[in-house]
């Protein structure tokens, strides 16, 4: 399994150089579940779903100074306090504001079909409010360039410093 948390907070992953571009890379990332470290995935129904349900690589740009070449393995870390607050924001807000619509149309109709509507609008506005605020393309929701692994001379070179706290 390529992710692994450290020591520093930090949660890492491998991931494929696929593009260059002036200033930066394309890189892909190979989606994982976290069934490959249980010790019950072999009997267990969301393993089986999983390797069903085969996602293709996530792809993202990322900006560096390094000279990177497509092909060249890279390890990406993010901090996992940035994990679990996006993992907050993006399920919590729609979620809150989902219940807070039910019961607005429950108390201001007294109908099952006002709470329901209520709920979905509720959802709607979580999720737009997520789109437009939180969960755009910033640098504290972005992984960093760790290390370069170059594939074809088995070298590896560090980045350029990485300071977590700073993030």
């Amino acid at each position: 399994m390529n992710n692994r948390p450290i020591s520093d907070g930090l949660v890492e992953e491998l991931g494929r150089v696929v593009g260059c571009y002036d200033g930066g890379v394309w890189v892909e990332v190979q989606r994982q579940a976290a069934c490959g470290s249980c010790s019950a995935r072999h009997g267990c129904g969301s393993a089986q779903l999983s390797r069903l349900s085969r996602k293709p690589p996530l792809r993202f740009s990322m900006n560096t100074s390094l000279n990177l070449q497509r092909g060249d393995q890279v390890r990406l870390g993010l901090k996992a306090t940035d994990i679990a607050r996006a993992s907050l924001l993006a399920y919590g807000v729609p979620l809150l504001l989902a219940l807070v619509g039910a019961v607005i149309g429950q108390l201001g109709s007294g109908s099952d079909i006002w709470a329901g509507l209520g709920f979905m609008v509720g959802l709607g506005a979580g999720g737009v409010w997520l789109r437009t605020h939180h969960l755009t393309p910033t640098s504290r929701y972005l992984p960093q360039l760790l290390e370069v692994v170059r594939c074809a001379e088995n070298t590896t070179q560090v980045a350029e410093p990485f300071d977590v706290t700073k993030v």
